[in-house]
Protein backbone atom coordinates (compact mmCIF):
# COMPACT_ATOMS: atom_id res chain seq x y z
CA UNK A 1 0.00 0.00 0.00
CA UNK A 2 2.55 2.69 1.13
CA UNK A 3 4.72 1.81 -2.47
CA UNK A 4 1.25 2.91 -4.22
CA UNK A 5 0.83 6.21 -2.13
CA UNK A 6 4.88 7.28 -2.38
CA UNK A 7 4.07 6.45 -5.96
CA UNK A 8 1.65 8.69 -6.43
CA UNK A 9 3.19 11.68 -4.30
CA UNK A 10 6.30 10.97 -7.07
CA UNK A 11 4.10 11.59 -9.49
CA UNK A 12 2.37 14.73 -8.09
CA UNK A 13 6.33 16.05 -7.54
CA UNK A 14 6.63 15.10 -11.49
CA UNK A 15 4.17 16.98 -12.96
CA UNK A 16 4.88 20.21 -10.22
CA UNK A 17 8.59 20.11 -11.41
CA UNK A 18 7.17 19.72 -15.41
CA UNK A 19 5.91 22.89 -14.83
CA UNK A 20 1.98 21.01 -14.81
CA UNK A 21 1.01 22.57 -11.60
CA UNK A 22 -2.69 22.08 -12.58
CA UNK A 23 -2.01 18.80 -13.05
CA UNK A 24 -0.69 18.31 -9.60
CA UNK A 25 -3.56 20.21 -7.93
CA UNK A 26 -5.68 18.14 -9.50
CA UNK A 27 -3.98 14.54 -8.99
CA UNK A 28 -3.58 15.60 -5.36
CA UNK A 29 -7.46 16.34 -4.79
CA UNK A 30 -8.40 13.67 -6.83
CA UNK A 31 -6.31 11.60 -4.18
CA UNK A 32 -7.95 12.99 -1.18
CA UNK A 33 -10.95 12.42 -2.68
CA UNK A 34 -9.98 8.52 -3.14
CA UNK A 35 -8.80 8.18 0.61
CA UNK A 36 -11.92 10.08 1.79
CA UNK A 37 -14.39 7.78 -0.04
CA UNK A 38 -11.98 4.70 1.09
CA UNK A 39 -12.43 5.97 4.82
CA UNK A 40 -16.56 5.92 4.65
CA UNK A 41 -18.03 4.29 7.06
CA UNK A 42 -19.15 0.41 6.90
CA UNK A 43 -22.66 0.86 4.95
CA UNK A 44 -22.16 4.42 3.63
CA UNK A 45 -21.48 3.89 -0.38
CA UNK A 46 -21.77 7.34 -1.44
CA UNK A 47 -19.71 10.49 0.28
CA UNK A 48 -20.50 14.05 0.33
CA UNK A 49 -18.35 17.09 0.44
CA UNK A 50 -18.45 16.56 4.54
CA UNK A 51 -16.68 13.23 3.96
CA UNK A 52 -13.59 15.42 2.22
CA UNK A 53 -13.58 18.02 4.35
CA UNK A 54 -13.86 15.35 7.71
CA UNK A 55 -10.61 13.40 6.48
CA UNK A 56 -8.80 16.55 5.12
CA UNK A 57 -9.70 18.03 8.92
CA UNK A 58 -8.02 14.18 10.75
CA UNK A 59 -5.50 13.52 8.52
CA UNK A 60 -3.92 16.97 7.01
CA UNK A 61 -4.75 19.24 9.20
Amino acid sequence: MWSGVIGLTQEIKRCKEAGATRAAIAMAFICIDTMAFLSLPEGKEKQGKTDFITWVDKYLK
